[in-house]
């Protein structure tokens, strides 16, 4: 549990950690989220066996991914205070 601690302390702001760690609820929907995760990444093993990464895609998600970290101002070295529940359910 404490590597998990420290784990959530780089990313996760203080507050964030503190209600992660006492709302057994949200440990249990990230958990499932986890499995669903490892679930999905074995079937797109499946569709594509090589494990080739080069695959084209409609769009340019790196792009994508680039535009969403201007356009929010997103900083990738400091913490965040977005709770992981929103980001599974949309929020």
């Amino acid at each position: 549990m404490l590597t998990f601690y420290r784990q959530l302390k780089k990313s996760l702001t203080e507050d964030v950690v503190r209600d992660l760690l006492s709302d057994a609820n949200c440990l249990s929907e990230i958990e499932q989220e986890l499995e669903q995760l490892v679930d999905d990444r074995n079937a797109i093993r499946q569709i594509f066996p090589s494990g080739d990464s080069k695959i084209v895609l409609p769009c340019n998600l790196q792009r994508m991914i680039w535009n969403a970290h201007k356009i929010f101002k997103i900083n990738k070295r400091s913490l965040t205070d977005i709770h992981p529940t929103k980001i599974i359910d949309g929020a």
